[in-house]
């Protein structure tokens, strides 16, 4: 699966323009025009949690939707929760 994952992401984000791939914090990462980031695989997992990590960048309020949307499926990076504490 852990190939498959990675081809299929591969497939989607190299048919946009622009977009480049190369390893960022040893994870597949494509970029736009070789500078910003915006998609990041861990396709065997990310630190302690063993399932499949995608981060990719969104708009303002674009997290907080998804997360509220499937919760039990999604969740906030643990840095972002505590950037949100008081």
């Amino acid at each position: 699966m852990t190939a498959d994952l990675a081809e299929h992401m591969r497939t989607i984000c190299l048919s946009l323009p622009e977009v480049t791939e190369r390893p960022s914090h040893g994870a597949p990462t494509w970029f736009v025009r070789g500078k910003s980031a915006f998609v990041t695989l861990w396709a065997d997992g990310h630190h302690e949690n063993q399932f499949p990590h995608l981060w990719c960048a969104a708009a303002p309020g674009a997290q907080d939707e998804l997360t509220a949307s499937a919760p039990d499926r999604r969740r906030r990076p643990r840095l972002d929760r505590r950037a949100a504490r008081p």
